[in-house]
C-alpha cells in the first residue's frame, strides 16, 4: 500500500495533500488520481461560469495544466480542491472577459447534474431549468458566489479563498445574490 493509499484510506484532504507531494516529485499517477478527483467539480464550476460545454472542457484542461505547472506554489494548510477551484474560477473568467458575447449562450442542458437522472420529475427539471437561466442572468460575481456556495457546498472561508476575498464580501455577494436571483425567479413566473 503506497503514501496515497494509505491517505486516501483517511480524507480525501489527506490524499490531495500526499499525491501534491508526489506529483511535485514527478509521479504521474499521483497527478491523474488528484485530476479523477476533481475533474468533475473543476469542470462543473467552468460550465456554470462559462454557460459553453467547449469553453468549460478547455477551461478544465487549461485549469489542470496550470496547476501542474503550480504544484509548487501549493501550500498544505489549505486544501486542494478549494485552491484548484480558484485556478479554475480564474481561467473561467479570463476566457468569459475574452470571449466575444455572441458567443456566450447558456447551455442548460449540457450541465453536468449531480442529483439522481431517471427519477426526477418533469417539474423538477423545469423548475433547475429556470433556477439556471436565472443564475446566468446575474453578474459574474454574484453568480459564482452562489455556486461556490451551493454546488460546491464551500464554507464560507473557503469561499473567500477562492475568490481571493473577504468574508464579509462573500456574505454580502450571497445575500445580494439571493435577492437578485429571487427577483429573477419572480419575475420569470409571472411570464
Amino acid at each position: 500500500m503506497g503514501v496515497s493509499e494509505d491517505a486516501a484510506s483517511q480524507n480525501p484532504d489527506e490524499s490531495d495533500r500526499a499525491d501534491a507531494r508526489l506529483a511535485r516529485g514527478g509521479d504521474r499517477a499521483a497527478f491523474r488520481r488528484i485530476v479523477e478527483r476533481h475533474q468533475n467539480r473543476v469542470f462543473n464550476l467552468a460550465l456554470r461560469i462559462l454557460r459553453s460545454r467547449e469553453d468549460a472542457l478547455e477551461a478544465a484542461q487549461d485549469t489542470f495544466l496550470r496547476a501542474h505547472e503550480k504544484l509548487h506554489q501549493y501550500r498544505p494548510e489549505h486544501r486542494f480542491g478549494n485552491w484548484l477551484l480558484r485556478i479554475a474560477q480564474n481561467l473561467a473568467i479570463s476566457r468569459l472577459r475574452i470571449r466575444k458575447p455572441e458567443s456566450a449562450g447558456p447551455e442548460c442542458d449540457d450541465i453536468a447534474d449531480s442529483s439522481p437522472g431517471p427519477e426526477a420529475t418533469v417539474g423538477r427539471r423545469e423548475q433547475l431549468a429556470s433556477v439556471d437561466r436565472c443564475l446566468a442572468g446575474l453578474a459574474e460575481k454574484y453568480r459564482t458566489t452562489l455556486l461556490l456556495r451551493h454546488q460546491e457546498g464551500c464554507s464560507l472561508a473557503e469561499i473567500a479563498y477562492v475568490l481571493d476575498v473577504p468574508i464579509g464580501t462573500v456574505k454580502f455577494r450571497l445575500h445580494q445574490g439571493y435577492l437578485l436571483l429571487r427577483g429573477r425567479l419572480r419575475l420569470s413566473e409571472t411570464e
